[in-house]
């Protein structure tokens, strides 16, 4: 089967799958945006009332993303248009890496690369769904990318991605990376969720 490489951000975009592409999606409570197709593009939404799930352990390769996204958080950067200075840490939510797990097989499963799952639903169903309530969301995923520090390359080179790493709106994430198999066009299905918990309501 033909194995493409792909790349792309939850910022409610989606970008072509021939090459390594970006699209993102976050949500604050700044408004939903639409979909933007042809490039990265970041969008937003309200959140949920409540709190996060307790914080538990992270696997090994779970840790590695959290460190290197942390380590990215540490030092201002430039994303497209936006200055975004050293930020908070993260710390790892296993409600947002469940969504994030669920999303990469979900792809994976389905042959499909986007930020809306089989079901139709978006990253904010699927954190909901793990009962998190959120303030703010936001999702990156990839295909194709053989390991941490690629994928990592790849979100960071793109401004809505970067945006959604460097953004202090978030204080808490999860993520998973699922191999591919034999009826998938990936070899390689990566999820980041970014989350906060809130008091906005939707």
């Amino acid at each position: 089967m033909f194995r493409m490489s792909a790349l792309t951000l939850l910022v409610l975009m989606l970008a072509g799958c021939d090459l390594p592409a970006v699209s993102g999606n976050s949500a604050t409570d700044a408004g939903q945006t639409g979909e933007v197709t042809g490039g990265p593009a970041s969008g937003q939404e309200t959140g949920e009332t409540g709190s996060s799930q307790p914080v538990c352990e992270p696997t090994e390769a779970e840790q590695a993303m959290l460190d290197a996204v942390n380590a990215a958080r540490a030092q201002a950067r430039v994303c497209g248009d936006d200055a975004f200075t050293a930020t908070q840490s993260l710390t790892f939510n296993c409600a947002l890496r469940d969504a994030a797990r669920a999303h990469s097989r979900d792809m994976r499963d389905h042959n499909f690369f986007s930020h809306t799952g089989s079901d139709g639903l978006r990253v904010s169903d699927r954190v909901s769904a793990q009962g998190y309530d959120w303030r703010s969301v936001g999702e990156n995923i990839a295909a194709g990318y053989p390991d941490l520090q690629a994928v990592m390359r790849g979100w960071l080179d793109s401004p809505g991605h970067c945006a959604n790493i460097m953004s202090p709106a978030y204080t808490e994430m999860g993520s998973a990376f699922e191999p591919g198999n034999d009826f998938s066009d990936y070899g390689t299905y990566w999820t980041q969720v970014f989350a906060a918990p809130g008091q906005s309501g939707r």
